[in-house]
């Protein structure tokens, strides 16, 4: 079970990062229970639900397996035309037409606009378009046929 929020959430500035704090729970007879947390999104239950299932092989996912130890800690969130990509207590907002604002994440996940990160905005620009790309060149359809 994973919880999810709707396109009317709220909160102050532009980005109500603190609305995106969203918890999941997986049970079954081979699992342990424990508390996660680390940062992570939505698209990491996938590639971990096949992992517990004992599914293994090539998918066309981006997320990452949460049964390892080691991940990536980030997350990546929308919020009408705004796409949001948080990592190490640093987030970007990405606007139509190429708006970017850069914020450090405070207690209750408050955001404080700071100066631009290149690296930072390199990498959420790179995740934005990555799900369009991979949609225009037919890799997902491939993937799926051909795993």
């Amino acid at each position: 079970m994973i919880a999810d929020h709707e396109s009317r959430v709220r909160g102050n500035g532009s980005f109500p990062l603190s609305e995106f704090s969203i918890p999941a729970l997986i049970l079954g007879p081979n699992i342990k229970a424990y508390q996660d947390e680390r940062v992570v999104s939505q698209i990491d239950m996938a590639p971990t639900l096949l992992s517990l299932s004992g599914i293994s092989g090539e998918f066309p996912l981006i997320g990452q397996n949460l049964n390892q130890e080691r991940i990536k800690e980030r997350a990546l969130m929308q919020f009408n035309q705004i796409f949001g990509y948080l990592k190490h207590g640093k987030f970007v907002t990405l606007e139509p037409q190429g708006k970017a604002a850069f914020f450090n994440v405070g207690k209750h996940n408050s955001l404080v606009e700071t100066k631009e990160d290149k690296q930072l905005l390199k990498k959420a620009v790179a995740l934005e378009n990555l799900g369009p790309l991979i949609y225009s060149q037919g890799y997902m359809l491939d993937s799926c046929i051909n795993p």
